[in-house]
Order: structure tokens, then sequence, then C-alpha cells
């Protein structure tokens, strides 16, 4: 899943908590893994377990 990012950055949904369409997320297992896409690289923003709050 995470390997497809690569080729496929907008793969994740977008953060629903944000109105920015360029701030995706992937869940893997219990984790949200939040990433920004920046042409023509991605930023992790965030690793966090999915029981949290999201605070960027």
């Amino acid at each position: 899943m995470i390997s497809h990012l690569k080729q496929f950055p907008k793969f994740g949904r977008k953060v629903p908590e944000y109105n920015n369409p360029n701030l995706r997320e992937i869940l893997y297992n219990n984790y949200r893994i939040v990433y920004l896409v920046k042409d023509p690289y991605l930023e992790i923003i965030s690793v966090i377990h999915g029981s949290r709050r999201l605070n960027l």
C-alpha cells in the first residue's frame, strides 16, 4: 500500500479534519500515516495511532 505512493501520490484519502486536497492519509493497521503531496516529493507529516486525536 505505502509502496504505491511513489507512483500514485494521491492514493490516500483526504484528511477529513482539514480542507486541503494535498493533505492525505493512509490507514495502516491501527495507524494513520498523514502526508503532504509536494511535487515532486511527499512529506510525511505524522504517524499517529488511530485512537488518538490528530493535531497538526
